[in-house]
């Protein structure tokens, strides 16, 4: 018998499929098994309807939906597959194949909202499907629902990491919402998946160019041109992958555009000492690659250009890009047809959109012809009235013209429109700035600085510096960081360097404002101008420089530079001062004062303000170089204008206090006070009582008592007069009396009216310096320690948050950080050095060494570095602090004793933290062993003998420390708590009795009643036992002594209540119990 066929197994197989359908006509599985049986054998039509017969009974069958819609997918009958899932997800919501396939289908449709809801539910089925979260992602993707697609992206990543087209389709939408970062980082992803992905790399490029457009806003430009390159490269990449595709050469010239656009100049190599060859090489290098990366966005545009000639936006892009390559070759180049060429581009896109009012205002801001640029933006405004860019640059051609009205208007016009644009700030800023008024000044100074922030141009820039060097407002931050921008992004403008040059000034950066003026020079050598335009900003660069090389010290170079202005005729009025002031600091007295005479000459054609400068020079020169007589003659023989004597009051008051013994007197320049203005006779006030001060009996610090009853009176007379309160908080400092913090603080509030810098000192300082001062007064938590002086002023006043505050507003004060870090210290000491305290001072170390390295001129101030040495994590081996200390003692004549003492006391207490008892007992023992040691430093050492006599077991100790405790007891003004505790334990150790019990009641007496710790109760509870023993004769005479308050035991329970954790405490009640 043989075996039987494939055929006849296949034909045996179907029939008993088809008797088993037969018997359960309701089953859809052998309907589901026949359907393969016939999809293997070949026939479609059979196997569909098998098929559509298991759906039909069972619309939950994933197996035979699935392969009945393969089917029909392969036949092309889509529509006949939706219906099938349309019919079966409308029988069974458990049909989660059929939402899976239906969601499939209507994202290939384009139904993005129908899609959502079928592949909503189909997840509940299959959760862990990648393919379904990322259909749901596009559909999500595609109404606008970012937020929701990310997260419908980012679960198909996780659930399956090599999704390329999640990561792709979500580094897009981290672009179009402005996360950058991420969105390169999601570029990166998908790139790593698939290196020859060009859509990775052009979305990689795409991100990368929006990235540096932030960073460049946020003028961040040496990050944002590291960006570009990498950008370019991306889009490099990207277009020898695609070829000839527009969009990608298009995006890659707009990388190279923005990298010439943004590239900045790195002068980290070029300091003071630099030469002219340096500087030029450096500038020219700079000006080649921007200069570069325009040459290879024009090729970009070009190559664009000549696959798409009928994209209009690419013209304009390659107008704009020549108008910037013609910006930058204009020094170079003589030819002026080269300006013809961003005009035809523009041109040429106009013919493809004549109507396009953006294109027209292209054509405005690129052409060099007034005519065609007024035309131009009058054309845009006819299509568009509400253009506020047009209205702008038409403003802009109105005020080169000339028609300073017409400017405004159209400047007013644009900013009604868009405030967001900055044209129209810039222009309103330059109309302000040429008016004399100081709040038209003030007005120009706000405009420009909006327009700065909107829109960061080296022009804007530039402008603001030169707007806040008039209004006084140089110091600003903002100020700052515009002006540093605009030397990274113009080093070819001799402006940006010489307002730098004036930052650096104004921050008393000498040295850097000296290297800055002399890049200004050499950026003035390198442009291509006449002499004439060369020749006053020549002269102020110069007068400049040399202002601030005598400023630094450099006297001898700051002649010599005036003296090459004398020799080309071009020595001003301010040359003049600077001048003669360099000669009478080199000692040329009498060339100095030929000078002051050819100064004084031009009094009568100057203007009021320079005239009243240069006479308080002329006074103050002649003062100094010829004496009191000579001084006088220049102020008589002065004309008698009534608006000099204003000024002259605060001039003479101004010499008597440089120079007490030389006063002179000239009474005729007295006046009525209601012709006197408030802000100088307060200025003349504090100028008389610096002169008390200084002429005071001792030669070796200030003699502060006349000033301080002067300046009493005075406040008064002016009571809201901050630069009067600043003065007398100062001298109150540096007087001698205990209580100065106190009233200082008192003096100079910082919370009510208006604070002025002026003074000795600024408020913030005065106020640090009163914190630092008293210790007892900073005092703010009672569990930690308590105060030892009723007047605690200084507790409601937030110091450490007030020098916080001056740090950032002066960075470059280096008091303030001194300042900052004692207060910082301090407050660590209060609170026994808690941990979150401790790490703010260990990171304050490059603040310590700063400190360390500019100096103190006080006792104070060395002692105090020594106390933060170990604080700091720092080497404490150094004998430098010592060296200096000694140093400033023998400067300033000051007792040797006090300060050496302090200075033992800090080292001791720096060994002590370190745990080495023996080093510091040492140090102590130096400390009590100069003259007149302080109560302190004897208490101190009394409490460190009795350290090691506890831990060595030494009894000689004792003997030293009873001796050190009772020297403080007895120099103490007021009774010291912890003293008498422990003289008490030395003295009971030995063997006296009645002095421990003595200085047990003085213990508790020093005390205030809520601080009064555990141990103090055990002590007492000690000495009640011992009142216990005594007959009745002496019980009377003890009835009134603190131990009798209470009995024994009430006194331990007391110290237990306080103290729980002692068990000395718990032991002595157990003992206390059983007896």
């Amino acid at each position: 018998m043989s075996a039987p066929t494939a055929k006849q197994v296949a034909e045996e197989e179907a029939e008993r499929l088809l008797a088993a359908a037969k018997l359960n006509p309701n089953d859809g599985g052998p309907f589901r098994s026949l359907g393969h049986h016939y999809a293997r054998a070949g026939d479609a039509q059979r196997a569909a309807r098998c098929y559509q017969r298991a759906v039909t009974l069972d619309p939950d069958d994933a197996e035979a939906g699935e392969a009945l819609c393969d089917l029909l997918d392969v036949e092309g009958k889509e529509s006949l597959e939706l219906a099938v899932c349309k019919e079966a997800a409308g029988k069974s919501p458990r049909a989660f194949w059929a939402f899976r396939r239906l969601g499939y289908l209507q994202v290939h449709q384009n139904k993005w909202s129908e899609a959502i809801q079928s592949l909503q539910h189909s997840i509940r089925g299959y959760p862990t499907c990648a393919d379904l979260w990322e259909a749901l992602g596009l559909a999500y993707h595609r109404l606008g629902m970012f937020t929701a697609a990310v997260k419908s992206y980012g679960r198909a990543i996780e659930l399956d990491s090599s999704r390329v087209f999640a990561l792709i389709e979500s580094g897009n939408i981290q672009l179009m919402l402005g996360y950058f970062r991420k969105g390169v980082e999601q570029f990166r992803s998908a790139l790593e998946l698939a290196p020859h992905n060009h859509s990775a790399y052009f979305g990689l490029a795409s991100a990368l160019l929006a990235w540096s457009r932030h960073c460049v806003a946020t003028g961040a430009f040496t990050w944002a041109a590291n960006l570009l390159k990498e950008a370019s490269e991306a889009a490099k990449v990207c277009s020898s992958l695609t070829g000839n595709l527009s969009c990608v050469w298009k995006l890659h010239a707009d990388t190279q555009l923005a990298l010439a656009r943004c590239f900045p100049w790195e002068d980290g190599d070029i300091k003071w000492g630099m030469d002219e060859h340096t500087f030029k090489a450096s500038v020219l290098e700079w000006r080649s690659t921007c200069l570069s990366a325009a040459n290879g966005a024009k090729l970009s545009y070009q190559r664009a250009l000549h696959l798409t000639p009928w994209e209009a936006n690419i013209h304009i892009d390659t107008a704009v890009c020549l108008d910037l390559i013609c910006t930058m070759e204009k020094n170079n180049s003589v030819d002026l047809i080269i300006w013809e060429l961003p005009e035809k581009m523009s041109l040429g896109g106009l013919m493809l959109e004549p109507v396009n009012k953006d294109f027209w205002v292209t054509l405005g801001s690129v052409s060099s012809n007034q005519s065609l640029k007024q035309h131009s933006l009058i054309r845009a405004l006819h299509l568009d009235m509400s253009l506020s860019e047009a209205w702008a640059y038409l403003g802009k051609i109105y005020r080169q013209s000339g028609h300073k009205q017409l400017a405004r208007q159209a400047f007013d016009r644009a900013r009604s429109i868009d405030p967001s644009l900055a044209l129209p700030w810039a222009g309103m800023s330059a109309e302000d700035h040429n008016q004399y008024e100081a709040g038209a000044v003030n007005e120009s100074y706000e405009s420009c600085l909006r327009a700065v922030q909107i829109l960061p141009l080296p022009e804007f820039q530039i402008g603001l510096g030169t707007i806040a060097a008039r209004s006084g407002e140089l110091l600003s931050p903002q100020v700052l960081m515009a002006v540093r921008q605009a030397v990274q992004r113009a080093p070819h403008y001799p402006e940006s360097h010489n307002i730098n040059g004036l930052v650096a000034e104004v921050r008393s950066d000498f040295q850097s404002a000296i290297a800055s003026y002399q890049q200004a020079k050499f950026a003035l050598d390198m442009m291509h101008r006449s002499k004439l335009d060369n020749r006053y900003p020549f002269v102020d660069v110069s007068l400049n420089l040399a202002r601030s090389l005598f400023k630094a010290g450099l006297a001898t170079d700051a002649a010599r530079e005036c003296e090459e202005l004398k020799t080309k005729g071009l020595l001003n009025v301010d040359g003049l001062q600077i001048y003669a002031f360099a000669l009478w600091k080199l000692g040329r007295h009498d060339e100095a004062l030929s000078v002051s005479r050819n100064l004084a000459e031009n009094l009568p054609s100057m203007k009021q303000e320079s005239a009243t400068g240069a006479l308080g020079f002329i006074c103050t020169l002649a003062y100094n170089i010829t004496g009191t007589d000579s001084a006088a003659l220049v102020i008589h023989t002065l004309p008698g204008q009534p608006s000099y004597n204003r000024e002259l009051k605060f001039i003479i008051s101004a010499l008597d206090a440089l120079q007490p013994n030389k006063r002179f007197q000239l009474p005729q320049l007295s006046m009525p006070p209601r012709l006197t203005s408030y802000e100088v006779m307060s200025e003349v006030h504090s100028n008389i009582a610096l002169g008390k001060a200084i002429g005071g009996e001792s030669n070796s610090c200030l003699g502060v008592e006349g000033g301080l009853s002067y300046l009493k009176k005075v406040l008064h007379m002016y009571p809201d007069c901050s630069l009067v309160r600043n003065h007398l908080g100062s001298l109150l400092l540096s007087g001698g009396d205990w209580t100065a913090s106190h009233k200082a603080v008192r003096v100079t509030s910082l919370s009510h009216g208006h604070t002025s810098n002026r003074g000795l000192r600024s408020p913030h300082q005065i106020q640090a310096c009163a914190t630092v001062s008293c210790y007892a007064t900073c005092i703010s938590y009672p569990k930690f320690s308590f105060p030892t002086c009723e007047d605690q002023y200084l507790s409601q006043y937030n110091a450490l948050c007030n020098l916080q505050r001056l740090v950032h507003q002066e960075p470059w004060n280096q008091d303030a950080r001194y300042l900052l870090v004692l207060a910082i210290f301090q407050k660590a000491r209060e609170e026994k050095y808690p941990k979150h305290i401790s790490t703010i001072l260990k990171s304050s170390r490059k603040q310590y060494m700063k400190c360390l390295q500019n100096r103190t001129n006080t006792e104070i101030g060395w002692v105090m570095l020594k106390q933060l040495e170990s604080r700091c994590s720092l080497n404490p081996g150094s004998d430098e602090i010592e060296i200096n200390l000694k140093e400033c003692i023998e400067r300033k004549g000051s007792n040797p004793s006090k300060w050496v003492s302090l200075f033992n006391l800090a080292c001791a207490q720096s060994s002590m933290r370190a745990e080495d008892f023996a080093i510091a007992e040492k140090a102590l023992a130096q400390a009590c062993a100069e003259k007149d040691a302080d109560s302190c430093v004897l208490f101190l050492n009394g409490a460190m003998n009795m350290e090691m006599a506890r831990r060595y077991a030494a009894p000689q100790f004792i003997t030293l420390a009873a001796s050190s405790l009772r020297k403080a007891q007895q120099k103490s003004q007021a009774t010291v708590p912890v003293v008498s505790l422990l003289l008490a334990q030395a003295d009971g150790s030995l063997g006296s009795k009645a002095k421990w019990e003595k200085n047990l009641r003085l213990e508790w007496f020093s005390w205030p009643p809520e601080l009064r710790p555990a141990e103090l109760y055990f002590q007492m509870h000690l000495l009640a036992s011992q009142s216990t023993a005594v007959g009745a004769p002496q019980q009377k005479q003890q009835f009134l002594l603190p131990e009798t308050m209470q009995s024994p035991g009430a006194w331990l329970l007391r110290a237990i209540h306080q103290n729980p954790s002692c068990s000395r405490y718990w032991k002595a009640l157990q003992q206390l119990v059983y007896v």
